[in-house]
């Protein structure tokens, strides 16, 4: 069984945990599956055999605090620890995949923009060096994103101060696009993409995520 297979099993027999065993576990799952440098089968492997204790706990009367003690983070990074490193090349993969589906957003939305603008002229030397640096912005940025919502799992973090993080991680993310445009100096051949264009290039781009997807079967694109 593959990881996205377990995580659809775990889907269906997290159903019958009761609401505080399910609370307990979920923290669990979520911490563990924000370890990006992790191996997702052998993750999804541990937390599918820490369900099916449970489960045999709960219809034992046991609670999942008493199964697994009242420090799950501790608990959770002893486990983590133990998982093996994700293999370089699925880690490339989930990378592009990254790439590609944040740049599809970002052109598509730059097309419709756009049709109420002139067409946009560009030097392709810049616009390569923008897309690299943009791609690299992404990644950083959802990997910024997965550390605060590990960080704050079992912390119990005021909803308000949690939404400031990611309006912050947001900020610097628009903030640092708008100086790559200031700051790039422009070389190349000068190419005018209008807005059809833009959403053709966008449309390329999930169309090359979907199929990433599907190859690989990327399962922590169920969390994005």
């Amino acid at each position: 069984m593959n990881a996205k297979e377990l995580i659809e099993l775990n889907n269906e027999k997290r159903d019958r945990l009761n609401e505080e065993n399910l609370a307990y576990y979920e923290d669990m799952l979520l911490y563990m599956r924000m370890s990006l440098s992790r191996s997702e089968q052998q993750t999804e492997e541990l937390l599918m055999e820490l369900l099916d204790h449970l489960l045999d706990a709960q219809e034992n009367g046991k609670t999942a605090k008493e199964v697994f003690g009242d420090d799950p983070k501790s608990y959770c990074k002893e486990m983590i620890k133990e998982l093996p490193k994700e293999k370089m090349k699925d880690g490339l993969v989930f990378f592009i995949y990254l790439a590609c589906y944040g740049l599809a957003w970002v052109s598509i939305t730059s097309g419709v923009l756009g049709l109420f603008m002139d067409p946009h002229t560009v030097q392709l030397g810049t616009a390569i060096i923008n897309v690299l640096i943009y791609a690299l912005m992404l990644i950083v940025c959802v990997f910024l994103i997965f550390k605060v919502i590990g960080w704050s799992i079992f912390r119990r973090m005021h909803g308000v101060l949690e939404y400031l993080l990611y309006t912050l991680i947001f900020t610097l993310f628009v903030g640092a696009s708008f100086l790559l445009t200031k700051v790039t100096p422009n070389f190349g051949t000068e190419l005018t993409l209008s807005s059809p264009i833009y959403i053709g290039i966008g449309i390329l781009l999930f169309g090359i995520s979907y199929v990433l997807n599907k190859i690989y079967k990327i399962t922590k694109s169920i969390i994005i």
